[in-house]
């Protein structure tokens, strides 16, 4: 039902933002009659981006959606991978009728933000970012067998299935830490100082990502002034940026 209310709601919230017409909408979920948000600004409504990875998600952003985004590394730790897939993703916008040029490809990028990089080598076995190694450094376990690493989880697991915190014991969570391996860490976020992130993020832009959001999990581990925190992420923004 979850995605079925999605896929609708896509379709509903498209109409609403740019429909200059009442909307009427027959569907299993959702069912409007002369629904209408009024005109003004219509050529300045809010994009709807749909965040997420698998096939049938992308399927409804590429028909419905002002975008779409996923993740990089945990998603796409490789931009040429990435490429390949904003290219098919294109064919496909053209052939439903949409203009590829007027789609916004997103990519979320989970960083560590450090004066040095080789800082990060400190935190390698810290648990915290060995739990979401396991749990989320590839959201398709089986993505890190290529990168010559055996996932943690089984294979058809995935965070937003299967995980279950508030059921889990603390020994059950010490066994899936204690199997990551340091390398394992390493991939999984982009680390070291924001010149260090950028270039890890530029070949994305190459790629074809139009919009970067930066989630620096530094923070909650390093002592740091809030304020810092930001200034490092625009600072990563500006970098990509002046890249293009």
């Amino acid at each position: 039902m979850g995605l079925k209310r999605l896929n609708e709601a896509l379709q509903v919230m498209a109409r609403l933002l740019k429909d200059e017409c009442l909307v009427d909408f027959d569907g299993e979920v959702w069912k409007l009659r002369d629904a209408w948000l009024g005109n003004a600004g219509k050529d300045r409504s809010p994009e709807v981006i749909a965040m997420g990875g698998g096939p049938r998600l992308t399927e409804m952003a590429l028909r419905y959606a002002d975008g779409f985004g996923t993740g990089a590394p945990f998603v796409y730790p490789d931009a040429e991978q990435y490429a390949r897939d904003v290219t098919g993703h294109k064919k496909t916008l053209a052939q439903y009728g949409r203009d590829p040029e007027d789609f916004t490809f997103a990519l979320h990028h989970i960083v560590f933000v450090l004066n040095d990089k080789d800082e990060f080598e400190q935190y390698l076995d810290n648990p915290l970012l060995k739990w979401y190694a396991a749990t989320g450094g590839r959201l398709n376990m089986p993505d890190w067998r290529p990168e010559g690493l055996e996932p943690v989880m089984p294979d058809d697991w995935h965070y937003a299935f299967h995980m279950e915190p508030n059921s889990m014991t603390l020994e059950q969570i010490q066994e899936i830490i204690d199997k990551v391996p340091a390398e394992m860490v390493r991939k999984t976020y982009f680390h070291g100082t924001p010149d260090d992130i950028a270039s890890q993020i530029r070949p994305y832009v190459a790629a074809g990502a139009d919009l970067h959001l930066i989630a620096d999990l530094a923070p909650l581990l390093v002592p740091v002034d809030p304020q810092e925190t930001i200034e490092r992420s625009a600072e990563i923004c500006r970098l990509v940026k002046a890249a293009e």
